[in-house]
C-alpha cells in the first residue's frame, strides 16, 4: 500500500495542476441536481466531484444544499442541518415523502441490483428512448411479367369457365 500511495501522490503532483483543480472546483460549484434525478444519484455525483477538489469539510454541506432542486433545498435549509450527512438525510426523507404522496414505487433495473425510484410516466418515456429492434424483411424475388393481352385474356376466360 505504501507503493500505491507514493505512486498516487506522484501522479497527482505531476498531472493534477492548478488548471485542472480550478476546472473541477467550478464543476463542483455548478453541480446541480437534475429534474427527475434521485437524491442518491445526485449525492453520488457530488461525492465523486468532492474527491477531486481540496476544499474544507465545512464547505461540503453548503455546496450539497446549493445544488439540490430549489424546492428541496429550501426545505432542507429550513431544517438547519449541522452536517452533510444530516442534510442528505433530510433531503432523502423529503424525497421519500414526495414518493409516497405521488405513489411512486421503486423498481429494479435489469442487470443491476440497485433499486431506482420511478413512475409509470418515466417507464413509458424510457421505453420510447430504447432503441427498437429492426427486423429485416426478405425481399421477394421480382419476376418480370410481360403483358400479352391475348394470352392473359384466354387464361382468364379458361379460369372463369372452371369456376
Amino acid at each position: 500500500m505504501a507503493d500505491w500511495a507514493a505512486w498516487r501522490a506522484g501522479f497527482v503532483e505531476k498531472y493534477c495542476n492548478t488548471r485542472w483543480k480550478n476546472k473541477w472546483l467550478r464543476e463542483l460549484e455548478n453541480n446541480r441536481q437534475r429534474q427527475g434525478e434521485t437524491i442518491d444519484a445526485y449525492y453520488t455525483r457530488f461525492k465523486r466531484l468532492v474527491k477531486r477538489v481540496e476544499i474544507h469539510v465545512d464547505q461540503h454541506k453548503r455546496l450539497f444544499i446549493k445544488g439540490l432542486l430549489p424546492y428541496i433545498a429550501s426545505l432542507v435549509t429550513m431544517q438547519a442541518p449541522t452536517t452533510l450527512t444530516a442534510a442528505l438525510e433530510k433531503a432523502q426523507a423529503y424525497e421519500e415523502g414526495l414518493d409516497m404522496v405521488n405513489e411512486i414505487e421503486p423498481r429494479k433495473q435489469k442487470g443491476k441490483k440497485k433499486v431506482v425510484e420511478s413512475s409509470d410516466e418515466e417507464e413509458e418515456e424510457e421505453e420510447e428512448r430504447k432503441p427498437k429492434k429492426t427486423v429485416l424483411k426478405k425481399k421477394k424475388k421480382e419476376t418480370k411479367v410481360t403483358f400479352d393481352s391475348a394470352h392473359n385474356l384466354d387464361d382468364l376466360a379458361k379460369k372463369f369457365e372452371k369456376m
